[in-house]
């Protein structure tokens, strides 16, 4: 079984991309700043059972974080101006757009591999379509938010709610069709125990000199390239 497809919504660079995965070695490269460890960030935060899922408000895109704080002003506002019915259209719309930081995940397999451990989670009927979908969702409570403003509006200001609407937010995990749309629940500690995931981190300074034999890793896969053609 392998990791055959991601596709990233509102993390960091990534509003919107599908990052698609070699079924034996799949090596990412780019300049500075491209998303090389946003990638590898967001990766370990969902399949790493030793790490912790936590987010902060630099972890939502740009864009994201300008649509948020516009639609919660506009919250603010109607709850200031005790106009019930611009408040719940506000909510309606956050629920609606949901502004989520989200993975949809497809693993595949092959048709000699054990899949005992995944059966429970298959949504895919077609035997010609071998995959698993799965789907990470980091998501806030707009109603606890809104009830929470409307109960103490005069401590806040509109230049911190989405500091405490990101309070609100949760980790959620399901298994899903292929297209994402029909979810069922699952555990994080269930998705995560169908993972084999290890996450080495590089402890060597970059250097723009000759890699030498300090740089085992890099030697290894530059060999691989080098001499084996598959």
């Amino acid at each position: 079984m392998y990791l055959d497809k991601i596709k990233i919504n509102n993390f960091r660079q990534f509003e919107n991309e599908v990052i698609d995965f070699d079924s034996n070695l799949t090596l990412i490269a780019g300049s500075n700043n491209s998303g090389k460890t946003s990638l590898l960030d967001f990766i370990e935060k969902v399949f790493s059972q030793e790490s912790k899922v936590n987010f902060t408000v630099q972890d939502f895109s740009i864009c994201t974080i300008k649509k948020i704080k516009k639609k919660l002003e506009k919250l603010f506002q109607s709850i200031k101006n005790s106009d019930e019915m611009q408040k719940q259209k506000h909510i309606e719309e956050l629920m609606k757009n949901k502004y989520a930081i989200s993975m949809c995940i497809t693993i595949g397999y092959k048709k000699e591999d054990n899949i005992s451990n995944f059966a429970e989670y298959l949504m895919e009927l077609d035997d010609d379509k071998q995959y698993f979908y799965f789907y990470f969702e980091y998501s806030g409570d707009i109603r606890k938010f809104a009830e929470d403003l409307e109960e103490n509006k005069e401590f806040f200001g509109s230049t911190n709610l989405l500091e405490h609407y990101i309070k609100t937010f949760k980790s959620s995990y399901y298994y899903c069709d292929s297209k994402f749309e029909l979810k069922y629940d699952i555990k994080k500690h269930e998705f995560q125990r169908l993972c084999n995931f290890k996450f080495i981190r590089a402890n060597k300074k970059l250097s723009d000199e000759k890699l030498d034999k300090k740089f085992s890793i890099a030697n290894s896969i530059i060999t691989l390239l080098e001499y084996n053609e598959s």
